[in-house]
């Protein structure tokens, strides 16, 4: 398989789950460009298949596809991971560290992602 190509699927598998556990700043932002089904493709999931980690349908609908109890669970966890990475590398309480340089990417992304609908005459509104 050619580089692009396998670069190209990579990033297909990648894509298909994101974006997950994002700030809300850059959430609100993505709203603004999504069509509504990727905004709902999780909750699409969950009504269709159960909470991703546990499979539970009668439970309460948390975020993400997964039920209020594995969501809360999901969060916790990440925060602990990030935090400990930031030790780690020497980067806690850095402005522009881990998750500050993560938003400002997704940011510039959404500002790119803008510029080209706007070109292209499918969206309107501030940058």
């Amino acid at each position: 398989m050619p580089a692009r190509r396998m670069v190209d699927k990579l990033y297909a598998q990648e894509a298909a789950l994101q974006p997950w556990f994002i700030p809300a700043e850059t959430y609100l932002e993505l709203r603004r460009v999504l069509p509504p089904s990727q905004i709902m493709k999780m909750r699409y999931y969950f009504e269709d298949f159960g909470c991703l980690r546990c499979d539970s349908r009668t439970a309460m609908y948390g975020s993400n596809g997964l039920c209020e109890k594995c969501s809360v669970l999901i969060r916790s966890r990440l925060s602990r991971t990030l935090q400990r990475r930031k030790k780690r590398l020497g980067e806690l309480d850095k402005p522009g560290s881990f998750e500050d340089s993560g938003s400002e990417s997704a940011r510039n992304l959404l500002r790119q992602a803008r510029q080209r609908l706007k070109g292209r005459g499918a969206v309107s509104g501030a940058s």
